[in-house]
């Protein structure tokens, strides 16, 4: 994929094991802009970034239990 400045971007993620919780998201290697983050609880896709809005990255960066919970129970 090719960023907005030009550049390739590369797949890249974030796990944590013990909620089940991985963010996939591309990353630019020369602006290190980050875009397209999809967030998977217990390997259902249940948010990702929408437009100018970092819905995904933005629930994984506040995730707990609980909130890992209610979203794979919602998906």
């Amino acid at each position: 994929m090719q960023c907005k400045c030009g550049s390739e971007t590369q797949l890249n993620e974030a796990v944590r094991s013990r909620l089940k919780a991985r963010l996939e998201f591309q990353v630019c290697k020369a602006c290190g802009r980050v875009a397209n983050a999809e967030l998977f609880v217990k390997g259902v896709k249940v948010a990702v970034d929408d437009g100018a809005r970092a819905t995904a990255r933005q629930l994984f960066a506040t995730l707990d239990a609980d909130t890992a919970e209610a979203l794979s129970a919602r998906a």
